[in-house]
């Protein structure tokens, strides 16, 4: 699915944008898994 998504987006708007758009897409994923799966600490040492 994410190669035939990135196929039709080059094709839409080019490789540039494409690269842009999965890049905000992994950013912001990346933001969802932290903040719901990394436990919150007070102590970053251990």
């Amino acid at each position: 699915m994410q190669f035939c998504l990135r196929d039709v987006l080059e094709q839409a708007v080019g490789t540039g944008e494409a690269d842009r758009v999965f890049f905000k897409a992994g950013s912001l994923a990346g933001s969802h898994f932290y903040d719901h799966f990394v436990p919150a600490t007070s102590d970053v040492n251990g």
